[in-house]
């Protein structure tokens, strides 16, 4: 909350005063409220000077120290503006549950107060946490309905376009990610909000930086860092050189440059020593320069030994610990692949485990997503090809669940080049073939290059399915249900190859581990609904076959006259028709007929 009334108490308070939170309560007892409030306002204002400087957790513990106290006064308004403050410290503090209560409190006391400017304030926070958390579906909803108000606080605004350009960006959908950090810069630059400023130009510059445009990339992130450095804004400071070492490693850019925002980031960590942000995007980015300008080992040495740290350390900052994991994988791959080492393996798997753990206790789904990304590829390579594929189905699991939609995308492609692959992976296995190999093979370099910032998320062209034959099954293999879309194909030696399969699959087709498997040329998609089964046999790619089957599915479930007529046909041992139930006709039609 960037106004005149708040940065005027920034410049000229620097820490609260326990003697005067023990006078502000006395004067509560005095029935001196008007005095204690204005005691409350200073304490206050500390707290966003810590929060604007990035000192989260100290923002954090003066907003809690006013809180007692407001509730005792009973002044709602003050109570949810102070609810909004702590809310805000709390997500960057990484407590995300709180951040999320604080705003959904806050909210509903603006809307006793009928208080519009509040009520847009509260929904931001409410997104911004479902941001932090990978809930973007949530994030967005909340953003918008924020925006929808016209009484929202001009600053408000512009934290909330921010905030929609991140989630767009981590989204991978960098052309929507453009249009909302523009839009924020656009309005901050009129009111002169340069924190937000620093911020919509640095988020600008990586959003450049996935698309591979380095010049202009590199042009806004100087520009974040020349407003950082006049105002002073650490935080903002530090994403900029951040960019810019993240930049420089992945283009031509001279070792001196790196070293000199390097050593601004230690500059401002030795400053700060409390500050666990800062000294993470140091070591980062040491540990960054250090891998791709260096070969001497102890220089590796070292920059394995800072991302240790870092990994080991309580995160600071979810998006700097994606880079960091995604970075220790890249080192630990190209160890593996020179070493041929398995034990290199110990090292990476525990990395995946803490990540998902985490992901876990904070509901971020983002940080699942890439963890389960990463685990497929460490199967794949070690010809655990069952494995790796349960974990690229989790994961598509988790983009579809939280529209991330170009990742659905390309991983379900990633699933079905996959199984087209099967038998060079079985080659590979015979052969025992080295490390290098099967990494190269896995696309791993893939990911990482994505992960870092090298290669953006490019959404594949998605062209529909060539339709064969639709079945629905149960556990036996016997057949309620088959409608073949080609006419006259006989559809008898994909049926027994298939159930030649089923007993091998059986238990995993109905526990919903897998979803697709190739037979020939030919895919079939599966779906599990209680003891039945629905296949869908297809050519080309499964990503909108799939659409259309569980629409299908969740249609057969939801109408009661097939569904009834599903289960009768178990114990009579008659197929279903399209005019037999009639409404399975309209479904078909619905769902399979463009």
């Amino acid at each position: 909350m960037e106004n005149n009334k708040i940065l005027h108490v920034l410049r000229n308070l620097s820490e609260s005063n326990p003697a005067e939170l023990k006078r502000a309560e006395e004067l509560i007892l005095e029935n001196e409220v008007d005095e204690a409030l204005d005691i409350l306002e200073k304490i206050e204002g500390i707290a966003w000077s810590n929060f604007m400087k990035g000192n989260y957790e100290e923002a954090l513990s003066e907003a809690l120290k006013c809180k007692e106290l407001y509730e005792k006064i009973g002044k709602k308004v003050r109570i949810a503006s102070n609810l909004i403050l702590i809310g805000q410290s709390s997500v960057f503090a990484g407590d995300y549950d709180l951040g999320l209560n604080c705003g959904l409190k806050s909210l509903t006391l603006f809307e006793e107060l009928n208080n519009q400017e509040g009520r847009a304030s509260s929904l931001f926070l409410i997104g911004l946490a479902y941001n932090y958390e990978g809930k973007f579906n949530q994030s967005i909803e909340f953003c918008e309905r924020s925006l929808a108000i016209k009484e929202i606080n001009p600053t408000i605004k512009v934290q909330t376009l921010y905030n929609l350009g991140v989630i767009y960006a981590f989204r991978g959908e960098l052309d929507q990610a453009l249009k909302y950090s523009l839009s924020s810069l656009e309005l901050a630059e009129k009111l002169k909000l340069n924190r937000s400023i620093s911020l919509n130009l640095s988020l600008i510059g990586g959003a450049y930086l996935f698309k591979g445009d380095y010049n202009r990339s590199k042009d806004y992130c100087l520009q974040s860092l020349m407003v950082s450095e006049k105002e002073g804004l650490i935080y903002p400071i530090t994403w900029a050189l951040m960019n810019l070492i993240l930049l420089g490693v992945n283009t031509d850019s001279p070792l001196e440059e790196l070293k000199q925002y390097n050593k601004h980031l230690k500059e401002l960590a030795d400053q700060n020593p409390k500050n666990k942000f800062l000294s993470h995007a140091y070591k980062y980015g040491r540990a960054s320069t250090l891998i791709k300008f260096s070969s001497r080992s102890q220089d590796r040495a070292e920059a394995e030994k800072l991302l240790n740290q870092i990994v080991n350390d309580r995160i600071s900052n979810p998006l700097i610990y994606i880079f960091v994991v995604d970075l220790y994988c890249q080192f630990l791959v190209e160890e593996l692949k020179i070493t041929n080492d398995l034990k290199v393996l110990d090292e990476l798997n525990p990395l995946f485990n803490r990540l998902l753990n985490i992901a876990e206790k904070t509901q971020s789904y983002s940080w699942k997503l890439e963890g389960k990304l990463l685990q497929s590829k460490i199967a794949l390579i070690q010809m655990k090809f069952k494995e790796a594929q349960v974990l690229l189905l989790q994961a598509q699991k988790i983009a579809e669940s939280h529209d991330f939609k170009f990742y659905a995308q390309k991983i379900s492609n990633d699933h079905d080049y996959l199984l087209e692959q099967k038998d060079m992976w079985e080659h590979l296995k015979k052969t025992k073939a080295p490390m290098k190999d099967r990494i190269n093979l896995a696309s791993f370099d893939g990911v990482i290059k994505r992960l870092q910032a090298r290669q953006a998320i490019e959404p594949p062209e998605l062209v529909e399915e060539e339709p064969i034959l639709l079945l629905i099954m149960d556990k036996s293999g016997i057949s309620y249900f088959n409608y073949s879309f080609i006419e006259g194909w006989d559809y008898n030696w994909l049926f027994s190859s298939f159930m030649s399969a089923f007993d091998t699959f059986s238990s995993e087709l109905f526990s919903e581990s897998i979803d697709r498997i190739k037979i020939g040329e030919n895919i079939i998609l599966i779906k599990p609904i209680e003891s039945f089964l629905v296949c869908y046999v297809i050519k080309g790619q499964s990503y909108l076959g799939l659409k259309k089957l569980n629409r299908f599915s969740k249609a057969i479930k939801d109408n009661t006259e097939i569904w009834e007529t599903l289960n009768r046909a178990v114990k009579s041992g008659e197929e279903l028709e399209l005019d037999k139930p009639r409404s399975l006709g309209a479904v078909m039609n619905e769902i399979f007929v463009q």
